[in-house]
């Protein structure tokens, strides 16, 4: 409703969610609420989008990190892959890469770990979208070598077609075969950094509260010029969730991605024949805390290191530059 009220002032208004679940939620509820208003066509068309799956580099690089149907999409060239070229994850290999699908239906094995920095993940999801709808690109689309539309950029829609041809109102038409988009009404934490508005609201519900972290809710809340809502189905929770740190969030991430934490409960379980995976993850979380906070120390003890050592090579050339000029200066003096 709040939204709404200051679409109807046309004021600038920026909603943050901390998950795509929740992103998803937020997006449904504002749709419902422009329909009931007449801010939205009822007649809904129902397509299959692609949507970032959220991995960092890193966890790119773990195989357990994928399901069975993920797309991996590449910007970058590698060997035989092109800039745009897709392929689906169809299995999970035991010696760490991936089995995937290319386009032609051709079965290869893909090795995350040497390519991650070469491609993203996207997760396939069906989604309704009416005649008036805000979209935000997640891809950059290009069309006979002239960009149409940018990553991030969001855009309204006058018409989609039978054929899910969909037409915006600055003019551009987007292909059937671009998918790489979704509602543009929200964005999440980590899309919202750089973005300013008139008026910001922050949603977030208990079960998003994992997501959360004393710097995450520090980005969401410093984007709005006049007003800033939060809305929270548990107060308690959401205290609780934006006083903790990043570091135990990050060790978390980790050990949830990593299968082979998974794999260890399950046998210990079916061996021992008792519940212990409460004890095993959070021995697992403060070791990986542990880890995490210690990389963070080496990392900051190695750049003041090369931050010395480049002041040290600068003063060394700079005083080797002195000298040679205080050379020449003697020496042409003698000469003279």
């Amino acid at each position: 409703k709040d939204f709404l009220e200051h679409v109807k002032k046309g004021e600038d208004t920026l909603v943050i969610t901390p998950t795509w679940a929740e992103h998803a939620r937020v997006s449904a509820a504002i749709r419902t609420n422009l329909k009931e208003n007449n801010r939205l066509s009822k007649k809904e068309f129902n397509l299959e989008i692609e949507r970032p799956a959220g991995l960092s580099d890193s966890e790119k690089k773990w195989n357990g990190s994928y399901r069975t149907g993920e797309r991996i999409r590449f910007h970058e060239k590698w060997y035989a892959f092109s800039p745009g070229d897709a392929v689906t994850v169809v299995e999970r290999r035991a010696n760490g890469k991936l089995l995937v699908e290319t386009k032609d239906q051709k079965k290869i094995e893909l090795d995350p770990a040497r390519a991650a920095h070469k491609f993203e993940v996207f997760l396939k999801e069906q989604r309704d979208f009416s005649r008036g709808d805000q979209i935000m690109i997640k891809r950059n689309l290009d069309l006979n070598g002239k960009r149409i539309l940018t990553n991030g950029s969001r855009h309204k829609i006058s018409e989609v077609d039978r054929d899910g041809v969909i037409k915006l109102e600055n003019g551009v038409t987007i292909p059937k075969e671009f998918r790489t988009f979704t509602h543009g009404y929200a964005v999440t934490s980590i899309a919202a950094q750089g973005m300013t508005a008139d008026h910001e609201i922050l949603s977030t519900s208990a079960r998003n509260a994992q997501a959360l972290s004393r710097q995450q809710f520090y980005v969401s809340i410093s984007r709005g010029r006049m007003s800033i809502s939060i809305y929270t189905d548990d107060k308690e929770r959401f205290r609780e969730a934006v006083s903790k740190d990043s570091a135990r969030e990050f060790a978390i991430r980790k050990i949830v991605h990593n299968s082979i934490y998974e794999d260890r409960i399950r046998k210990v379980k079916t061996k021992k024949g008792i519940d212990i995976t409460a004890d095993l993850i959070n021995s697992a979380v403060e070791r990986g805390i542990r880890i995490e906070r210690e990389r963070r120390k080496q990392t900051r003890e190695r750049d003041r290191q090369w931050f010395h050592r480049d002041e040290d090579r600068n003063f060394r050339s700079r005083q080797q530059k002195e000298n040679i000029n205080r050379n020449k200066g003697a020496e042409f003096w003698r000469e003279l």
